[in-house]
This record gives structure tokens, sequence and C-alpha cells, in this order.
């Protein structure tokens, strides 16, 4: 008898925990495409990019070129203890941008998001978060710039010269922020040989 109600408790919890979980992952989903909605609109994709990063280019020729690159404002860091459910949101931001055209801004404006993150935990000095932090803005944007060659859009494309500009802003910003640590050198080498390689699209 006692195991029978002990059987009857135990699936009464399982399934209450189910029914728990399934209504969260429905609710959690409802508000990430909301997000995305909102977020997806071309205007917002730009207005959400309030921090202006003045970067000098300098050519073999002396020439020199300045640009302002905008990167979005980060509220969450990789040390924050809800920083899981931002990274899910990005997960299905980039799976709800239909083609590859829109997935590669969306990558790019991820990545972004990522830099701006490691700006602020190098400000914090928390030197291997934040390097580790730019390493996925480095990746997101060797993803952009992979389905932008997939969409099959020209090379003068707008996105193009924002994809490249985002990669020398990247490299600036870690340089700015270089403090001896042999996996940001790394990542440092990594983003100005694929700079290099940008060149010679």
């Amino acid at each position: 008898m006692k195991l029978m109600i002990l059987k009857k408790t135990i699936i009464r919890v399982l399934g209450t925990a189910l029914f728990l979980f399934t209504t969260f992952s429905i609710l959690l989903l409802s508000i990430i495409r909301a997000s995305f909605e909102n977020i997806s609109k071309a205007d917002n994709l730009e207005t959400s990019r309030t921090i202006p990063i003045e970067i000098t280019i300098r050519y073999p020729n002396n020439d020199s070129e300045v640009f302002l690159y905008k990167i979005p404002h980060a509220r969450i860091t990789a040390n924050h203890p809800f920083y899981i459910f931002k990274t899910i949101r990005e997960h299905y931001w980039l799976t709800f941008s239909k083609g590859y055209y829109a997935k590669s801004k969306m990558a790019l404006f991820l990545g972004d998001k990522k830099i701006s993150e490691s700006i602020i935990l190098f400000k914090e000095g928390k030197v291997d978060l934040a390097t580790s932090t730019a390493k996925d803005a480095f990746d997101k944007l060797e993803y952009a710039q992979f389905l932008f060659d997939k969409s099959g859009k020209i090379k003068s494309d707008e996105l193009q010269l924002k994809i490249a500009r985002a990669g020398i802003t990247y490299q600036q910003i870690l340089k700015s922020n270089y403090v001896k640590n042999d996996n940001l050198n790394n990542l440092i080498g990594k983003i100005n040989a694929w700079n290099e390689s940008q060149n010679h699209r």
C-alpha cells in the first residue's frame, strides 16, 4: 500500500514538473519571439547601436581613414546569473531570422553585442572572461561573413562593408584594452589575420 502511494506521489510530482517545464518553455519562446519581432525590424537593429567607436585605418601609402562604428549597449554580461537566458534568446533570434542575408545581419548584430559585453568585462578587470566573450564576438563575425557569402549578395553591399569594419573595430577595441594574456594575444592575431584576408576578397 505504501509503495503504491509512493508511486502515485512520484508520478504526480513528475507530471506537475513536466507541466511546469512545458508551460515555462512555451512562455519563454513566446517572449523570445516577441523580442525578435521587435529587434529584427531594420530601424530597431540600427537604433540599438548607441555606442560610437572611432576607428582609424592607416594604409601603406600613409593615407588614413577615420570612421565611426556603432555597437549596441550591453546590459547583461557573462558573469550575470541570468546570462543563460540571453544565450538562449540569441540562439532563437538567429533561428527565427529568415534567409542567409537576414541571418548574416543578425549574426553581426549579436557579435557586436558580444564585443560590447567584453568592453564592460575588461573595465571590470575580468580579462579571461572578457577575452572569452570577445572570442564569441569574433565567432559570430566569421559566421556573419559565411552567411553573407551564401546569400549571393554583391561584395559592394552595405552589409559586407559593415562586416569588414566590424573586424577592424574588434581588433582595435582589444588592442586598446590589451593586457599581457596569451589567449587575448592569440585572439588579436586571429582577428588581424582575418582582417588581412578581407583586403583580398
